[in-house]
């Protein structure tokens, strides 16, 4: 999923309604966009914390 993601990242963030949409809620993309092995370390990473945050409120997935 993670090489997937990274190998169609960079087109839709090319995409100029969604890079300002982004940019509007100052939130991702970074620019430049992360590639390699720092986007799959940025995605573990982000997948960590969140899972931390889900486990603390009881927040599951169904």
């Amino acid at each position: 999923i993670i090489e997937r993601l990274m190998a169609v990242t960079p087109d839709i963030l090319k995409l100029p309604n969604l890079a300002a949409r982004f940019e509007d809620l100052q939130t991702m993309p970074r620019n430049p966009p992360l590639t390699g092995e720092a986007f799959v370390a940025s995605m573990r990473t982000e997948i960590t914390e969140w899972t931390a945050v889900a486990r603390q409120f009881n927040i599951t997935i169904t």
